[in-house]
């Protein structure tokens, strides 16, 4: 099963997944025919416990892919907020991609709370 894909929701936005699996991680990638030395690990770094990759689809389309290590002792709100954390970050990269140096309040508030919002309803329709 291969991942599935958020709505778009920003003007000309970016695609935005949530992975919760390494094996999924590199067959999005493959199908995005990232070359093999070019897929990032799962994380990105040692100690992190979620991470958003940024890549580009054969069309140029900019992708977000959000991994989240899920652990039991972690809390669904603990989740959660590192869901928000990788809203933030796609927010800001998105913005340096359009060349928005100064985002009002607003469309950053909303923005980030639609980002957020979808990775939490994919992350609940995941745990099902």
């Amino acid at each position: 099963m291969s991942l599935k894909y958020l709505n778009r929701f920003l003007v000309e936005g970016p695609c935005i997944a949530l992975c919760t699996d390494h094996k999924k991680l590199v067959a999005e990638c493959r199908r995005l025919k990232v070359p093999e030395h070019e897929i990032p690990p799962f994380l990105g770094r040692e100690g992190a416990h979620a991470t958003t990759h940024f890549l580009r689809s054969p069309n140029g389309q900019m992708v977000a892919i959000v991994t989240i290590k899920l652990l039991r002792r972690h809390s669904r709100e603990q989740d959660y907020a590192m869901l928000v954390h990788e809203a933030v970050h796609i927010f800001r990269h998105f913005c340096v991609e359009i060349q928005e140096e100064h985002p009002s309040d607003e469309f950053e508030a909303y923005s980030i709370q639609g980002i957020s919002q979808r990775l939490m309803l994919a992350l609940a329709e995941q745990r099902r």
